[in-house]
């Protein structure tokens, strides 16, 4: 009767290893020789992996003004008077739905 197999794998990858490491190979070749495997990766940390995400948030209106700007600054004249209406009318809208 074949095995059942359950690996634990413990301490830091590199990216040289992260590069290498194919879990789904590691599992085909087990489980040729084995009835069933479990590859438990809880123990490992990843090297010059950061983990922490940092976000900006910024508020709906500042978000508008932002997106406006971009777009004033290629826009000429028909077309920006449009956009300044259009950033006018926005903020205005913002305001009255609660938009900080």
């Amino acid at each position: 009767v074949p095995p059942l197999i359950r690996v634990r794998l413990n301490g830091t990858f590199t990216r040289p290893v992260l590069r290498t490491y194919r879990r789904d190979l590691i599992i085909a070749y087990m489980l040729e020789r084995c009835l069933a495997v479990k590859l438990d990766e809880e123990n490992v940390s990843y090297a010059g992996v950061q983990h922490e995400i940092e976000v900006q948030l910024e508020t709906p209106i500042r978000q508008l003004e932002r997106y406006a700007e971009k777009l004033l600054k290629k826009a000429k004249g028909e077309e920006k008077e449009l956009l300044e209406k259009a950033l006018e009318y926005g903020k205005k809208a913002l305001m009255e739905a609660g938009a900080w």
